[in-house]
């Protein structure tokens, strides 16, 4: 998986979004909104998918890091935990994880 899937994938939940009923497709759009967010946070941090698993690990990567992005993962870790999601906050989410695969692509490091 690269950026581009990432991209992709924000495609997708733009589409859901702007659709008529988009109230309907909410979820599906804030999992593609989630999926795009691990494929760019896995490419910043040169991780595996694995280790995405592990909170502390991507915690202490993005403190590392130093960055304007370096407080990402607290976006991150409150969008998949949320229980609920309106059209409001998905379209919230999508421009942020937007925001940031396009810092990513535009500032790839390796650790």
């Amino acid at each position: 998986m690269s950026l581009n899937d990432a991209r992709k994938k924000l495609v997708y939940a733009d589409y859901l979004l702007s659709r008529e009923s988009s109230d309907n497709f909410v979820t599906g759009a804030t999992n593609h909104i989630i999926s795009a967010a691990k494929l760019a946070i896995i490419e910043y941090l040169q991780i595996s998918k694995d280790e995405l698993e592990n909170k502390e690990l991507v915690i202490k990567t993005f403190n590392k890091l130093n960055s304007e992005h370096s407080n990402f993962y607290n976006f991150y870790y409150k969008l998949i935990n949320s229980e609920y999601s309106s059209f409001g906050s998905a379209t919230n989410a999508l421009n942020t994880v937007k925001e940031f695969v396009t810092w990513v692509e535009e500032n790839r490091k390796k650790i």
